[in-house]
């Protein structure tokens, strides 16, 4: 869904978003086990993202404006690395968020000058889990069994800063 439109009329104007989205996307084992017999079977790998934002712009004065937007994203995968000859125990399963702070400013100073300036935080984190943590086998054009070995987690932050003064000219901008 998607909702927007003035809060305060001339002062704010604000909007809320989210989003639900599920595909489960199906492949095929088909291997040739140690033991000589065949193995064959169906693997549903769900993926689910989901997302909620806001955003929104405060109207100060006619020549000053303050904007923000937050958003949230979180999200998971299963039954991932599985498919061909790589049998369903070396499966590894993911989870994971994105979320997004930023605000933003913008003057206008003069008729001919304009500064903005931004703030934003960012960051995700991600974790990976195999269903085993077993030894891996790898028989070439057989089959692949055993633990997924990839077992990780991973965090990231950013911060960014940046101001814009601008001044068109008659022949040149100045930025």
């Amino acid at each position: 869904f998607n909702l927007s439109g003035p809060v305060i009329p001339g002062k704010l104007t604000a909007i809320i978003a989210a989003s639900h989205n599920r595909a489960e996307n199906v492949d095929t084992v088909s291997a040739i086990l140690g033991n000589g017999s065949a193995f064959g079977a169906e693997v549903v790998r769900p993926t689910v993202t989901k997302s909620i934002s806001t955003g929104g712009t405060w109207q100060i004065r006619n020549q000053n404006s303050l904007s923000y937007t937050v958003a949230y994203a979180p999200y998971s995968r299963e039954n991932q690395g599985i498919g061909g000859f790589v049998l369903p125990e070396r499966a590894w399963n993911t989870e994971g968020s994105n979320w997004n702070v930023e605000i933003k400013q913008f003057s206008s100073l003069t008729g001919q000058s304009i500064f903005e300036s931004r703030f934003n935080i960012a960051g995700n984190h991600e974790d990976n889990n195999p269903l085993t943590n077993t030894l891996r086998i790898n028989v070439l054009d057989a089959f692949n069994s055993g633990g997924a070995q990839n077992q990780s987690s991973v965090s990231a932050r950013n911060y960014e800063f940046s101001s814009l003064y601008t001044r068109p000219g008659e022949r040149y901008t100045l930025k």
